[in-house]
């Protein structure tokens, strides 16, 4: 089973049951779902911005064991640090999210795509496989 590696937005959306989710069926459907470990650290702040009940939280840490959560290393590491040079396309400084930029180096030293709904955040990432159903830029 190949893997896919899930944006906090992607993940949300099928954990809340959105609509915006069976966009994604398609590329989830037989894969082997995957989390950055800076993904589970925003959907846990995000819980606690927006004071989630314990049972919510407890559905939350369910959902968040039936996926494979990918740690820091240091390959990871240097995929990461790698791309604080990153380029746009027309050659000026790229500036996005450090989170952004541990899950794109989670994708790309892991050699899985990223499966976001937030494309402007992942467009023209050299090396990064990116599936997204959001519209085009």
């Amino acid at each position: 089973m190949s893997a896919v590696l899930l944006d906090t937005n992607v993940f949300s959306y099928v954990l809340k049951r959105h609509p915006i989710a069976s966009l994604y069926d398609k590329h989830l459907d037989g894969r082997q779902q995957t989390l950055c470990f800076a993904v589970v650290a925003e959907l846990l702040q995000g819980a606690r911005v927006r004071n989630w009940g314990a049972g919510m939280i407890a559905q939350l840490e369910e959902s968040l064991r039936t996926v494979t959560i990918i740690p820091y290393d240091v390959g990871v590491c240097r995929v990461w640090a790698s791309l604080c040079d990153a380029k746009n396309i027309d050659g000026s400084a790229r500036v996005f999210g450090n989170n952004d930029r541990w899950i794109a180096a989670c994708a790309m030293h892991h050699g899985v795509p990223l499966i976001s709904h937030n494309r402007k955040h992942f467009t023209g990432i050299p090396g990064l496989t990116l599936v997204s159903e959001a519209p085009p830029l």
